[in-house]
């Protein structure tokens, strides 16, 4: 059985097999991170999506407040227009009262007489 030579590039957590025609070019970072530096980022990155969510969420809250003035001023000016309809109706037919047949044919009094007991 043949053993393989080990080179010189082996890393010391893993074993890498390089062949022909291939890059053997590693590059490790300088940072590194712990483990109390990790908690503490993804910490923060959760603390940063809550925010989002709330803000998100306070949005549309005050979209629903504007949304309720919105129907208050709908159902107010409903009411209005339901007593302008009612006015309407009710000068329409003081109008038609005067041009009907029979109002045409009363006379105007002109002179009131006064009886004295």
């Amino acid at each position: 059985m043949r053993v393989k030579k080990q080179t010189k590039y082996v890393s010391r957590r893993t074993k890498r097999n390089y062949t022909r025609n291939q890059n053997a070019l590693i590059y490790q970072s300088a940072f590194k991170l712990g483990p109390v530096t990790s908690v503490i980022i993804i910490g923060m990155i959760i603390m940063l999506f809550g925010l989002i969510y709330l803000v998100q969420a306070s949005k549309t809250t005050s979209f629903d407040y504007q949304i309720d003035e919105i129907d208050q001023q709908i159902n107010q000016l409903s009411v209005k227009k339901a007593n302008l309809e009612i006015e309407k109706a009710r000068l329409q037919s003081l109008a038609t009262v005067n041009q009907s047949p029979v109002a045409v044919n009363l006379d105007n009094q002109n002179d009131a007489t006064y009886i004295n007991n």
